[in-house]
Order: structure tokens, then sequence, then C-alpha cells
């Protein structure tokens, strides 16, 4: 049997967040052969949960035999035309005994941009938002199905998304709440998709003292409650 170590985040938790220090497990007991193979797939997320020592992948997967799916600044369909196109991707998560799916931030962002600019069309401008929820539902389903048919018997992980709410706060000319609502329809998607669901969104809460001064990605004490949500999920070996 495998265990999986955490990376315990002692001084770094301590000194970097005023909150109160969340529970930290020392290992976790995945149950996988000394031999199995993992493929994380997602964007920066992703790439930081497997670059950084203290990173996500590193704690819930641990560092040996992972491939690296995770790329920058990728938004779903860019995730489902390397699943479906991409040889190394392919190759990746045939024969994986684990995946873990994180995706969707970017495709939020893009839109959030148009909205802010005020050029995401529409009378109540947010055209744009509606269609990016329509195109992730539609890339994220053909992750799955592609993930599935490729590797059917995969243990598969999928994550939400925490929000990011605190960045629209300021607020200005705008509503936050009308982003947020589109951010939610984005994780009831996920949450209906029947795979495993790491609660990455409700486990962040409103992000405080989660995040890196970038305002986006997630800081130590973020990526041990990413890896605490995805070691929470129980994925189902189909066959």
């Amino acid at each position: 049997m495998k265990i999986v170590q955490l990376v315990v985040l002692f001084a770094a938790a301590a000194t970097s967040i005023s909150c109160s220090p969340l529970p930290l497990r020392l290992a976790i007991t995945v149950g996988d052969p000394p031999n199995a193979r993992y493929a994380a797939l997602g964007d920066s997320i992703t790439n930081q949960g497997v670059n950084r020592p203290d990173g996500w992948v590193n704690q819930y997967l641990g560092t040996e035999n992972v491939f690296n799916g995770g790329r920058s600044g990728w938004t779903s369909f860019e995730i489902l035309e390397a699943v479906r196109r991409e040889p190394g991707f392919n190759d990746a998560f045939t024969d994986a005994d684990r995946i873990t799916l994180d995706i969707g931030i970017n495709d939020f962002f893009h839109a959030r941009n148009q909205y802010l600019a005020g050029t995401c069309s529409g009378g109540d401008n947010q055209d744009c938002l509606r269609a990016m929820v329509q195109r992730f539902a539609v890339s994220f389903d053909g992750i799955i199905a592609e993930l599935r048919r490729d590797s059917p018997c995969v243990l598969l992980s999928v994550g939400d998304l925490y929000s990011v709410g605190y960045l629209d706060r300021p607020a200005g000319r705008e509503d936050p709440g009308v982003l947020a609502a589109y951010e939610d329809a984005m994780n009831a998607h996920i949450h209906a998709s029947g795979e495993a669901v790491a609660n990455i969104d409700s486990a962040f809460g409103d992000s405080t003292g989660l995040i890196l001064p970038d305002a986006v990605h997630p800081n130590e004490e973020g990526q041990n409650v990413i890896a605490h949500a995805f070691a929470d999920t129980r994925p189902v070996r189909r066959c």
C-alpha cells in the first residue's frame, strides 16, 4: 500500500497568515501500488501544485510517477485539445491509475476582464459571461469523456473553482455579485458531472489568507487546503 506524505507547513503557515491554522494530516493512505502512475491536468494552479515544493499535487500524489499536465494560462478548451491531440498528454493519462483535473479559472478570467472593461456585449454587458459558461460546460464534458474513454478504470477527481470575488470587492461601477453568479454556475456544472469533486471552493471560503500577493494563485496554506480537498474525494474505479 502506498502512503502519500503530506507536507507539514509549520513556520510558513504560522507567519504568513493571521487566521487560525487548519488541521494538517501527516499522511494519506490512497491504497495505490508502489508503481502507480499519476497525471495532474489543469492550468497554472496545477502546474504550481507539481513544481512548488509545497505543491498540492505533490502533497496528494507524491512526487514519483506524476505527469505534470498543468499549463499556465490554459483554458478548458486548450486542455481538451491537448487531451485529444497531443501524444504526450494522451500517453500520460491512458495508463494512469489516478488523475486530477482542475480547470476553469482562465475561462472565467477572460470573460471577467471583458465584463469589467464594458465590452462583454448584450444589453446587460453579460453576453460573454453566458457564452463562457456554455463553452466551459462543453469543454469540461469533452475532457471527462476523453479521459473516461481512454482510461475507463482510472480513479478521477476534479476540482471546483475557489472564489476570486475578493478581486472585485472594491467594486467601483460593477457589481461583484454578477461575476460570482457565473463562477457559481461553472461550479454547479462541475458538481453535476457525476465525478468525485474536490470541494475547493467551500474549503477556501472567501480565500482570506490563502492567496499569494499575485492575487490569483494559492500560497503555502492554500496549497495544503487544495491537497486536503482532493484527499477527501472518493473517486470510483468503474471497471
